[in-house]
C-alpha cells in the first residue's frame, strides 16, 4: 500500500509540472512509428493446475533515447504464474516503442506522465497476446490477462 501510495504522489508532482493541458498539448506532438518485441523468455515449471492460479505482473518502462525526432522507449513485462504456491510458469517480454516528435522540447517529465498513462494502452495488448500464444504452445489452458484499467482518483 505504501508503494502504490507513492507512486500517486510522484505522479502527482508529474502533473504538476506537465499539466493536463499540456500534457495533451504534447501528446499531440507524438506520432507512434513502430513498436517490437526484442526479447522473449518464458519458464514452465509445471503443468499441473488445480484450483485458483495467481498472477504477477511486473512493468517497467525506460526511455532509452530522445533526440532528434525520435524517443525510443523499452517496456518491460514479467509475468509469474502460481498455482497453490507451486510455480507454473515465467514470461518475460521485452518491446521496443519507437515515437516520431514533431516538436523538440518535450520534456522528460512529460515521457515519465506518458510511461504510466498512455503507453501502457499501446503495449498491454501485445503483452496479453503474446502471453496466452506461449502458454498456449506450452499445453497450459488459454490464459487471457485482464485489461489494464486507469482509475481515476486512484
Amino acid at each position: 500500500m505504501q508503494k502504490r501510495k507513492q507512486h500517486k504522489t510522484d505522479i502527482e508532482k508529474l502533473r504538476r509540472i506537465v499539466p493536463p493541458d499540456k500534457y495533451n498539448d504534447f501528446l499531440r506532438c507524438i506520432q507512434l512509428d513502430d513498436l517490437y518485441i526484442k526479447d522473449v523468455k518464458a519458464n514452465l515449471f509445471s503443468k499441473i493446475i488445480s484450483g485458483n492460479i495467481s498472477i504477477n505482473l511486473i512493468e517497467d518502462f525506460q526511455l532509452v533515447e530522445n533526440k532528434n525526432s525520435l524517443a525510443k522507449i523499452e517496456v518491460v513485462y514479467k509475468i509469474n504464474a502460481k498455482n497453490n504456491n507451486r510455480r507454473i510458469f515465467i514470461v518475460n517480454l521485452k518491446y521496443v516503442v519507437i515515437l516520431k516528435l514533431s516538436r523538440d522540447d518535450i520534456p522528460k517529465e512529460f515521457f515519465e506522465l506518458y510511461k504510466e498513462l498512455s503507453l501502457p494502452l499501446h503495449t498491454f495488448p501485445y503483452c496479453r497476446e503474446c502471453v496466452n500464444s506461449l502458454i498456449s504452445r506450452m499445453g497450459l489452458p488459454n490464459l487471457i490477462l485482464p485489461l489494464r484499467k486507469f482509475l481515476i482518483g486512484e
